[in-house]
This record gives C-alpha cells, sequence and structure tokens, in this order.
C-alpha cells in the first residue's frame, strides 16, 4: 500500500524514499542520501528533476520502459478468465529532437489485443496504450521499409562540414610544402578506408570522410591530378550521408470489424503514435509472421488456440 512523504506529502511506494526531498536531504548531509547512501550524478538530477516539477517521480516500482515484464498481468489487469498467450517487443519509438523515446509491446490473450508503450520525454514519463477485442479483429497489414529524415541529413551535412573545413583549412596554411604534401595524401586516402572497413555507423564514417574531402580538396589546388580524388571522395560521401539518413520505418495496422483500425502503429499523424521514427526490433518479423495465425486460431479454435500458441514459447 502506498503512503506519503513526511517531509513534502508526495505518494511514495512502501519503503521508498521520496525523491523529491532527495536534493535537499543530499545538500544538508553532504553528498549522502536520505538511507545513508551516496548520491550519484543520475540520482542527482533525477532528484533535482522531481524537486522542480518537470514531470513526475518515476515511483510505481515497474521501470521506465517495463522491461521484462507482460502487460497483462503486470502492468494492466485481467479480466476475468482472460488468459495471456503471447506477448512481443514490437517496436521502438522515437522522435529524437524533442528527446522522446518509448518501446512498445504487443500481447495477445483471448480477449484481447493490447499494444503499449511507455519511455519518456523532456516533460517526464510517456505511456500509451492502445487495445481492441479479439473478436472484432479482421486483418492485419503490416510493412518494414525506409523513410528519409532530412534533420539527419542536416546534422550529418554540418559534421561532414565541418571536417573537411578544418583540414583543408589546416593543409592550405602549410602553403602546400612537401610535409602538406605528404599528409594531405595520407590524410584523403586514409579518410576513405572506414567507408569500405566497417561495418554501418554512417554517422562515425562521415567524420574521416569528410577529412578525406578536405585533403583532397587542399591538394588540387596545387594539381589539378587530385581533381579526380576529390570528386570520387565527394561521391563517396555523398553515398555515406544518404545511407546515414535513411532510417527503418515499421508501420503495423490492426483493421477492426469496424471502419477505424484497432491500433495503427506508425510515424506522426492522425491515427499514428505521435512519434517521428517506428523501428523494429528483433522480434518484429516474428511477430509480423505469427499475430495473424495467433488471432485466427483464437477466434476458430478457442482453448485448444490457446493452448497450441502457448506450447511454442
Amino acid at each position: 500500500m502506498g503512503k506519503f512523504c513526511t517531509n513534502c506529502g508526495a505518494p511514495i511506494e512502501e519503503g521508498e524514499v521520496c525523491r523529491n526531498c532527495a536534493a535537499q536531504i543530499s545538500a544538508s548531509n553532504g553528498g549522502y542520501d536520505e538511507t545513508g547512501e551516496p548520491m550519484t550524478v543520475k540520482s542527482f538530477f533525477v532528484a533535482l528533476k522531481n524537486q522542480m516539477g518537470i514531470g513526475e517521480p518515476e515511483n510505481d516500482g515497474m521501470g521506465l520502459y517495463e522491461r521484462g515484464m507482460n502487460i497483462v498481468p503486470d502492468c494492466v489487469k485481467a479480466s476475468e478468465g482472460e488468459i495471456p498467450v503471447k506477448q512481443y517487443n514490437l517496436a521502438t519509438l522515437r522522435t529524437r529532437w524533442l528527446f522522446k523515446r518509448a518501446e512498445g509491446r504487443l500481447q495477445v490473450t483471448n480477449k484481447r489485443l493490447i499494444f503499449r508503450s511507455t519511455g519518456r520525454s523532456i516533460s517526464g514519463r510517456i505511456t500509451q496504450q492502445n487495445e481492441f477485442a479479439i473478436d472484432e479483429i479482421k486483418g492485419i497489414q503490416s510493412a518494414r521499409n525506409f523513410k528519409f529524415h532530412f534533420l539527419d541529413f542536416l546534422f550529418g551535412f554540418i559534421v561532414a562540414g565541418l571536417s573537411a573545413s578544418i583540414i583543408r583549412l589546416a593543409i592550405t596554411a602549410m602553403s602546400l610544402n612537401a610535409f602538406g604534401l605528404i599528409l594531405g595524401v595520407l590524410l584523403g586516402f586514409a579518410g576513405l578506408i572506414p567507408f569500405f572497413c566497417v561495418h554501418k555507423h554512417f554517422l562515425l564514417k562521415l567524420i574521416p570522410l569528410g577529412i578525406s574531402v578536405g585533403a583532397f580538396g587542399a591538394l588540387m589546388l596545387s594539381s589539378a591530378f587530385f581533381v579526380v580524388f576529390y570528386i570520387i571522395s565527394l561521391i563517396i560521401i555523398l553515398a555515406d550521408l544518404l545511407l546515414f539518413s535513411f532510417k527503418p520505418n515499421l508501420v503495423i495496422s490492426i483493421k477492426a470489424r469496424n471502419p477505424l483500425p484497432a491500433i495503427n502503429i506508425q510515424k506522426n499523424g492522425t491515427s499514428g503514435l505521435g512519434f517521428a521514427e517506428v523501428l523494429s526490433t528483433q522480434e518484429t518479423e516474428s511477430a509480423i509472421r505469427e499475430i495473424g495465425a495467433i488471432i485466427s486460431d483464437i477466434q476458430e479454435l478457442g482453448d485448444r488456440g490457446i493452448e497450441k500458441w502457448q506450447s511454442r514459447d
């Protein structure tokens, strides 16, 4: 049973320290919290955030992302006779420029299909939940593709441009003497290597590629011979920039027997979840393959359908 902090009156769980008062207590106790344990940097800022009134204190004992928990019965009360059948960690939802991130799970029971996502934003904790009666579901549409994100392109362009400009100015400042010429050649060719040798990490590869573009850009001022390598490096850095800007996108629409979708997992929109990106997880492909069959078996076979899919876990 919950209780209230004797100092500020905030609701807390039994045996829990009030985070609203932690910052003040730490200051008065020389850096130690109410339990006598040292205050970490993270706990200090959490306490400070709560003291400022930003968001809500995370004191429900469930964890920010509710990882390792079943929606029913750990997070949502089960109805009479409701039996959980299978659950998937379906998607990661985020809007990076708003510091919003959530993790979405999809659970099938013998009575409901529930999508629940929990996470954080600047203002505090996020919780979203959609559910529909299992008998009212008639179909599922899903797609995994890639979408271009302009803000990623702009950010990557700035990173590559800065690294290219710095190297070009540095080599040009050497008046392209023998040392500057040798250094430019080494940096120009060395900067191209990570693009072919490093798996993914397209943002990190933009830095050495920018160095390569800057080096060949400075060298071509002394010899037209380096114009070819400058063009090649520009083509490669543009390819990497595009690869960085295209992000995976997941769309799952679960259709109900009425005109509206039961659950529509997609990017911002009137029927979406309000996130700019919906990314797949390791369990997404399994969910896409199995969820339709699970619902169909429960609708047609009843208890035998439940036993069939529970036995596969």
